[in-house]
């Protein structure tokens, strides 16, 4: 989840192009499966230390970020509210966070990451017209 700000540098033409900066939050999530084949049904039921060798093992972690990227809208000649636009950018954490069970247990010498991505996405932007002349924006990532 992010906003961000941008501003059209190319103004009045068919294509767009602009710097963008912005602050979000990104979580993490990765999930160890355990062989459980071979433990009885019936164990399971009757044994708490069953139970725990049972579980998936879930580690979490989140960041505060932010990000800064370029990209560049092309309009339609012949339908001008239509456009398609390619978006690359730089995302960061502010500090680096340790990996977490649970969503809140730290564990002793938990490894701690710092975010840092390079992501590219392709944006289509789509404007339905109604008949009643109101607009309908449609913008997909």
């Amino acid at each position: 989840m992010s906003a961000d700000v941008g501003y059209n540098l190319l103004k009045g033409s068919r294509v767009s192009l602009y710097p963008f900066a912005g602050l979000g939050y990104e979580t993490y999530k990765v999930k160890y499966n355990r062989d459980v084949s071979s433990i009885p049904f019936d164990s399971v039921l009757l044994s708490n230390n069953f139970q725990q060798r049972a579980e998936n093992l879930v580690f979490n972690n989140s960041f505060l970020v932010y990000r800064l990227g370029m990209g560049v809208f092309v309009t339609s000649k012949k339908h001008t509210q239509n456009s398609v636009g390619l978006q690359v950018g730089y995302t960061g954490g502010f500090s680096p966070q340790e990996w977490k069970i649970n969503k809140t247990q730290t564990l002793l010498n938990s490894p701690a990451d710092k975010l840092s991505k390079i992501s590219a996405s392709v944006l289509i932007r789509y404007e339905l017209r109604r008949k009643d002349n109101r607009q309908l924006a449609i913008k997909t990532s």
